[in-house]
């Protein structure tokens, strides 16, 4: 197991699990699977208090999107009443550096809008 995960599994982060199933670790793909399923079971949760008109997946989810897109997507199309089932559930089409360009968007506004106070 350590061979495939590259690392002592104590410390294995979310990408070297994901490396070890796109390697072929059963176990890693089990816990990538498992992983979806509850991301699924919480997205439920979310569409029924939020009623979202999308979910959008960022982050470092983005990354394995192909891996737990399934579990995902069975989870919440069993644990969502009809309304919120209908609720598309997408990867963000920047990836998992969305975050990352939107704190730099929203920095680049405050500076913006502060360099223009100070005319």
């Amino acid at each position: 197991m350590r061979e495939l995960l590259r690392v002592e599994p104590a410390v294995a982060s979310t990408r070297d699990v994901v490396a070890a199933a796109r390697r072929g670790l059963p176990e890693a793909a089990d816990v990538v699977r498992e992983t979806g399923f509850f991301l699924g079971l919480g997205l439920a949760s979310m569409a029924h208090a939020l009623d979202p008109s999308i979910i959008v997946i960022g982050g470092g989810m983005v990354d394995a999107w192909d891996l737990i897109a399934g579990p995902t997507l069975k989870a919440f199309g069993e644990r969502t009443m009809p309304p919120a089932r209908s609720v598309p559930i997408v990867p963000a089409r920047l990836g998992a550096d969305a975050v990352l360009i939107g704190a730099g968007q929203l920095a680049w506004q405050r500076v913006s809008r502060a360099a223009g106070a100070g005319s």
